[in-house]
């Protein structure tokens, strides 16, 4: 039988950062018009996932509201080669996708995809039993300024986007140049994530007092003497609230490190199926 050891190396007191890794904290946001003007989000730290090159940058924001139970997105793409034919599929056009995991399931989940373009949104959702997108729960602006384009949204959720929850998320931007093959830029690394829910980051619901106690750092280990591989991630799940949980990546000597709010928490391998159809 395989069996790990967890060893807590250090704790250190440090201020919190936007992301580790593959997951984000959210906070409650509140008077959030989407119309695709950023004075809305005054004080709210945005996340670079693509790192600029000589065509492209990309940052997002992402905040929500319990009351209403809605997740919000803003998302700033700075391309001085911008392509757009509304003859063209999606996947052929400069675009963003929001990936969405709402239902989170520690053993396989259904991802579900946002595509945002100047003609507007396209759903793609794979699982026939969670068709949980639609023009009656999302509301999303494009605006176009020069070599920017700003994405703004909103999606409605309310049994799934509640404080002290976690959901699946990820975003990418697709760079389409003349003359140059089609690049696809994730925030999580991974491809063909519409079936693949495990390669989603995770997006943290926290109240706006959440309270973080500092970095902390592990390693990871097999407790008897096996020729295998450790897992890439480690799931790291609050005791308080069973809802709310993360993975976090293990580096090849087994060694991972992350941001916690206070609380209880424990620490698991991650044995998450990738594909609700698998």
């Amino acid at each position: 039988m395989k069996q790990f050891i967890f060893a807590l190396i250090s704790i250190l007191p440090l201020a919190l950062s936007a992301n580790i890794g593959s997951y984000v904290y959210s906070f409650h946001i509140n008077n959030v018009t989407v119309d695709g003007n950023a004075s809305d989000w005054k004080g709210r730290g945005s996340i670079e996932f693509v790192k600029p090159t000589s065509s492209i940058k990309a940052t997002f924001r992402t905040a929500y509201n319990s009351e209403e139970g809605s997740l919000y997105f803003f998302v700033t793409v700075e391309d001085d080669d911008y392509q757009f034919d509304a003859t063209k599929e999606w996947h052929q056009n400069d675009n963003i996708v929001i990936y969405l995991d709402p239902i989170h399931s520690e053993r396989a989940s259904t991802c579900m995809m946002l595509i945002l373009n100047e003609d507007g949104a396209i759903f793609k959702q794979t699982d026939d039993a969670h068709q949980l997108l639609s023009k009656d729960n999302t509301r999303a602006v494009v605006k176009i300024e020069g070599s920017r384009r700003y994405y703004e949204g909103k999606i409605k959720l309310p049994e799934y986007i509640k404080t002290n929850r976690s959901i699946g998320f990820d975003i990418m931007t697709i760079d389409v140049d003349k003359g140059e093959e089609n690049k696809y830029l994730h925030w999580a690394p991974g491809g063909l994530k519409d079936y693949r829910s495990g390669q989603l980051g995770d997006l943290v619901m926290l109240a706006e007092e959440s309270e973080f106690s500092g970095t902390f750092t592990g390693k990871l280990g097999w407790k008897n003497d096996i020729d295998e591989p450790l897992p890439k991630t480690v799931r790291i799940k609050s005791i308080d609230e069973p809802e709310l949980w993360i993975s976090i990546p293990v580096d090849s000597t087994g060694v991972f490190s992350g941001e916690l709010p206070t609380g209880k928490h424990k620490l698991l391998p991650s044995t998450k199926i990738t594909s609700h159809l698998e």
